[in-house]
C-alpha cells in the first residue's frame, strides 16, 4: 500500500466524510464556539451535495420541469445517494441517470423516464462533442 502524505490523508478523509460521512474528517477541523466542527462540516456536506442535484438539473432540464421540483429533487437526491462523482468536470454527473431509473423499482415503471434521460444525455453529449 501506497503511504498518503498528510495532505493526501486529509483529502481522503475529507471525501470519505462528503461521500459516505465518515468521521475521520473531524480531527483535522478546529471548531469555534460559535461554528463548531459539526456545522462547519455539516455547510460543506449539504452544499456538496445540493450542487451535485443542481447538476443533474442543468443536465436534465426537461425531466426536472416533467416532475416538478418535489419530485425531481426526491430522484436526485435518491441517485446522488447511490451516485459517487467520479469526474473533475461536474458537466459529467449523471451520466448513469438511465440506468438509475431502468433498475430502480420507484422509476421502473414509468420507461419514459428512461428514455427520458437516454435523450437529454445524448444531447448534452452532441452539443459538446468535436466539430464533425
Amino acid at each position: 500500500m501506497i503511504a498518503m502524505t498528510n495532505l493526501a490523508r486529509i483529502q481522503w478523509d475529507f471525501q470519505e466524510y462528503l461521500l459516505r460521512g465518515t468521521p475521520g474528517i473531524g480531527e483535522h477541523i478546529i471548531g469555534t464556539e460559535r461554528v463548531p466542527v459539526d456545522v462547519r462540516l455539516a455547510i460543506y456536506s449539504n452544499a456538496y451535495g445540493a450542487r451535485l442535484i443542481d447538476s443533474l438539473e442543468a443536465n436534465y432540464p426537461a425531466m426536472a420541469k416533467l416532475l416538478g421540483d418535489q419530485d425531481f429533487n426526491d430522484l436526485a437526491t435518491e441517485y446522488v445517494a447511490e451516485h459517487d462523482s467520479r469526474f473533475f468536470s461536474i458537466r459529467y454527473y449523471g451520466h448513469s441517470l438511465a440506468v438509475f431509473l431502468t433498475n430502480n423499482p420507484r422509476y421502473r415503471p414509468v420507461p419514459f423516464l428512461a428514455d427520458l434521460a437516454r435523450w437529454e444525455w445524448m444531447m448534452n453529449d452532441v452539443f459538446d462533442a468535436a466539430d464533425a
